[in-house]
């Protein structure tokens, strides 16, 4: 049986004692009960037990004759009653039978007696009023308990601190106030180390909304416990990409002209990446800032990924720098920083989200081209190739957003993301020359019959109204963000 704080072997993502745990013991209860019921039934059909005594034996062995002594009915006896797990579970079935208006006032009832105020108790109870609260995000109250409970039993809130901290985010964030905001990103920054997965939630949060204060300051107090915690064993570079694109992000919001040889820009971007070339970074921050004079055709993206295709993604920056040849995936990769501030200057999205949506649309054309999106029945059909090798399609791009929202920890923030951008990614693509009006005209089609199919995975949600709400009003921002701009 898994530990308490270990991951439930049932798949959720959650701790065992989260999920599971309690299911699993009331089925053991219940199988001890069922066990104690059949062996007084076989007691009883086979009548009284026979006890020998000691003095019986000896007699016995003598002469040869048995002698049966009549006894009392063999009975397991009930473990000893404990008053206080009793009193625990009659709270917490009063808590559950409870109208959703009168938990609070049992959860702060319940914060007045601490010894029923266990870790499950205080979980169970403010994941209940959290997520059953109001879905307008003023009257709820989860910052207040959450607060009391640190306060009060300190001990208590330190088992969960980090789901109660997730909540605060996500609170603070429906809510519109970015400075609290800021404090609960650095505070769970502080232990990333060892909660590295709901940070990721929250570096995905902070993107998609464009709180790049928050992003950078949270990145550069967790990088340090991330790149030697020993329980990430792997993506430990992504943390260290966003950090360092947060530097170069902030910068540009300063000076849109930046030079890519900046000295403070090298050693700031230097915290996070230790081996950054220098000749890399000047091209890097031409292209994202639209100094680039590159012209692009169709055949700089013939690549032809292999299986080591998704190493690659996690070398410093999405781009391994000790090479003098460029691959059509490279090529890809640095069109793409281009259009990170293309849509930044034309389409008015945040530097972030745009980074957040250009990393799925580079893995979307990569794991396309790879055949790694393709079913099994299409692979056995040899279906041909997209029309274009930089325009999604929609049964595709389908399966690449539906694995996204499937997934254990899903990626809400990635999927709207990525559906809010493409637009735009096809009007940067006519601006280069590399499509005409009309393909992405219909390309645009496409993708919003998809929008239809995807509706339901996003109704509305007291964590983050307003992703629901984007994902909603998508086919009325798709004039805005993909008529063609001279």
């Amino acid at each position: 049986m898994p530990g308490r704080n270990d991951q439930c072997p049932c798949g959720s993502g959650q701790k065992y004692k989260r999920c599971c745990l309690s299911k699993d013991r009331d089925a053991k209860d219940a199988q001890i009960k069922a066990d104690q019921l059949e062996r007084e039934a076989k007691a009883a059909a086979n009548g009284p037990p026979i006890l020998v005594s000691q003095e019986d034996v000896t007699s016995n062995l003598s002469s040869k004759t048995s002698v049966a002594s009549p006894a009392p009915k063999s009975v397991i006896s009930p473990p000893p009653e404990d008053p206080l797990m009793e009193a625990i579970y009659a709270r917490w079935n009063e808590f559950e039978e409870a109208d959703e208006d009168l938990q609070p006032a049992l959860f702060l009832k319940t914060l007045e007696e601490p010894e029923l105020m266990d870790d499950e108790m205080a979980y169970g109870m403010l994941s209940a009023i959290y997520y059953n609260g109001p879905k307008s995000p003023e009257p709820n109250r989860i910052e207040e308990f959450v607060g009391l409970l640190r306060e009060r039993l300190p001990g208590v809130y330190a088992t969960s601190r980090i789901y109660y901290l997730h909540w605060l985010v996500l609170n603070a964030n429906a809510s519109h106030k970015p400075e609290r905001l800021l404090e609960l990103a650095c505070e769970i920054a502080e232990i990333a180390g060892d909660e590295v997965d709901i940070y990721s939630q929250v570096v995905h949060l902070l993107a998609y909304h464009g709180y790049l204060e928050a992003l950078s300051k949270a990145s550069r107090i967790a990088w340090p416990l991330i790149k030697v915690s020993e329980r990430i064993r792997w993506g430990q570079q992504e943390y260290a990409i966003w950090g360092a694109k947060c530097v170069l992000y902030e910068r540009l919001e300063q000076t849109p002209d930046l030079d890519g040889g900046d000295p403070q820009l090298i050693e700031q971007m230097m915290y996070f990446v230790d081996d950054l070339q220098l000749d890399w970074l000047k091209g890097y921050v031409d292209q994202t800032s639209g100094r680039s004079s590159r012209n692009w055709s169709l055949s700089d993206f013939d690549f032809k990924p292999t299986k080591k295709t998704k190493a690659k993604r996690t070398q410093a920056l999405d781009k391994h720098q000790a090479t003098n040849q460029t691959t059509g995936e490279d090529a890809l990769i640095e069109f793409s920083y281009e259009f990170v501030g293309d849509a930044h200057r034309h389409d008015g999205f945040s530097y972030t989200k745009a980074e957040l949506a250009r990393q799925n649309i580079v893995r979307y054309l990569i794991d396309r081209k790879a055949g790694r999106l393709e079913t099994k029945e299409s692979a056995k059909n040899k279906v041909q190739s997209p029309d274009h090798p930089l325009c999604p399609d929609p049964n595709t791009l389908s399966r690449f957003l539906t694995r996204m929202l499937t997934m254990l920890n899903s990626q809400n923030y990635d999927v709207v993301a990525t559906m809010e951008l493409f637009p735009s990614w096809l009007r940067f693509l006519e601006t280069r020359g590399l499509i005409e009006p009309t393909r992405r005209e219909s390309t645009i089609a496409d993708i919003g019959n998809l929008h239809t199919e995807l509706l339901s995975e996003f109704g509305p949600s007291n964590e983050d109204p307003v992703l629901a709400e984007n994902f909603l009003k998508w086919p009325e921002n798709i004039a805005r963000y993909a008529v063609h701009k001279p």
